[in-house]
């Protein structure tokens, strides 16, 4: 049926006013009216009290399907985006096997559209395989809808590392097909040096990796990767940008006129070092938590409006992974996407920040980036209605074992989250409504659509 959503406080780009959002069968937005107005012929959801968000688009997770689904998969990790407002999630390619070529692809959509229960956009990898064989590659996954190709400047278990010359020419191709590259920044050569140092001297704490991965290591590659770009005239985004220092560069380079974006991640502007005290093994993720100062200057940069986007960088790990007593081999990764949009956006109006503001960073910002605005993103006619209803009123404590994953442990144990998601709607159809006992999912697995970038727009800018 036609909807009519009454009575919210509405987050849109330009501001923040009551209004009426009727959604048309077909599940786009028809019309924004007045408030208190009913469209004839629609049924009524009454959200007075509430604010009606855009749904978050995350451009980082990690749902871990095919090959480590004993910790995460399409299902559980997208009921977790669900209860945790994100509508679309754009899925790094980093699986087994990782997502290379045509067949592999086509397997990991295969596997999303049987399971997703919101939309769903995916990522390709650069490697010095598809990289090497002159694009054909690359143009098989662009052709297929991958939305973005993403590489790493340091090793990771899933996915090598690209060497520079490599990496500017993957830049050039993915140039030519008009996709983005995203690229994990940290530099190997001093991951490997301080590493080296840290193990001479007997070290196996869970600082560890905060110490051998310091903020040079991702400043430096974040440089690196900003000047090669440039040189190739590339369109760039770097993930999961953990110190202030690494969005001065990119503020420096956005005044050259280099076409660079960076993400930052609900826990860099939530949790920092002096949290794995008591978080252990699963405050860990790559790149580290930073300290208090760094993780205060991040909210200072978001107000300023200098942060393009916000994602999750979702990992779970098991309980026996974040076990092992050597930390060396501890797997980097925290599970939060079902709590980081409500996590910031409460933090946000605490703090007096724009709501106008966290919405396009959420939503509007990675949507338009990753060439899915003219359906994503925004609260607008002619958009789908994928929309948000938030308590802007509710507190409440993180339990990892309230959460839909399969790997509930999480560094957000014990949080206080100063908002709470009370429906998502996906196309119009609530896929998850939480009516105070408790949130639960109202769509079959499968309900998720496969999204693909408008390539046009992206080579436009």
């Amino acid at each position: 049926m036609r909807t009519s959503i009454v009575g919210a406080t509405v987050i849109f780009d330009e501001g923040v006013h009551p209004a009426t959002v009727v959604i048309a069968e077909d599940g786009t937005i028809e019309a924004v009216t007045r408030p208190g107005s009913v469209a004839d012929g629609t049924e009524t959801i009454d959200a007075s009290g509430l604010h009606l968000f855009p749904g978050a688009v995350d451009p980082h997770t990690h749902l871990n399907d095919p090959g480590y689904t004993e910790s995460e998969d399409f299902f559980t990790g997208t009921c977790g985006a669900a209860g945790g407002g994100v509508t679309t999630v754009i899925e790094m390619p980093q699986s087994i096997p990782i997502v290379i070529n045509r067949e592999r692809f086509l397997q990991k959509r295969e596997i999303a559209e049987g399971k997703a229960i919101v939309d769903f956009a995916l990522w390709g990898a650069l490697t010095a395989e598809n990289v090497g064989d002159g694009g054909h590659a690359l143009r098989e996954l662009a052709d297929l809808g991958a939305i973005a190709f993403k590489a790493f400047t340091s090793e990771s278990p899933e996915q090598p590392r690209l060497p520079d010359a490599l990496l500017a020419e993957a830049m050039g191709l993915a140039t030519e097909l008009g996709l983005l590259v995203g690229v994990h920044c940290e530099d190997q050569p001093l991951i490997d040096y301080f590493t080296a140092k840290l193990k001479g001297e007997g070290r196996n704490d869970a600082l560890v990796n905060a110490d051998s991965r310091p903020p040079i290591v991702e400043i430096e590659a974040a440089r690196r990767v900003i000047l090669l770009a440039e040189l190739v005239g590339a369109r760039v985004h770097l993930a999961h940008v953990s110190h202030p220092e690494t969005f001065r560069l990119v503020t420096e380079a956005k005044e050259r006129g280099v076409d660079v974006t960076a993400e930052t991640c609900a826990h860099f502007l939530s949790l920092s070092r002096d949290d794995v005290a008591r978080v252990d093994s699963y405050g860990m993720c790559n790149p580290p938590l930073r300290d208090p100062e760094a993780c205060e200057e991040l909210w200072n940069f978001l107000a300023g409006g200098l942060i393009d986007c916000i994602g999750s960088d979702h990992c779970a790990c098991t309980e026996e992974e974040k076990a092992n007593p050597d930390y060396w081999q501890m797997p980097a990764g925290i599970s939060g996407m079902q709590v980081m949009f409500p996590l910031i956006v409460g933090a946000a109006a605490g703090r007096g920040t724009d709501l106008s503001l966290i919405a396009r960073m959420f939503s509007s910002a990675p949507a338009r980036r990753f060439g899915l605005s003219s359906r994503k993103g925004s609260i607008r006619p002619g958009a789908d209605a994928d929309v948000v209803l938030v308590d802007m009123e509710s507190s409440w404590q993180v339990r990892g074992a309230d959460f839909f994953s399969k790997a509930p442990g999480t560094a957000y144990e014990g949080s206080t989250v100063r908002a709470r998601v009370m429906r998502t709607l996906v196309r119009g159809r609530t896929v998850y409504r939480d009516e105070g006992a408790g949130g639960e999912i109202l769509v079959e697995p499968g309900f998720g659509e496969f999204v693909q970038p408008a390539r046009s727009a992206l080579v436009s800018g």
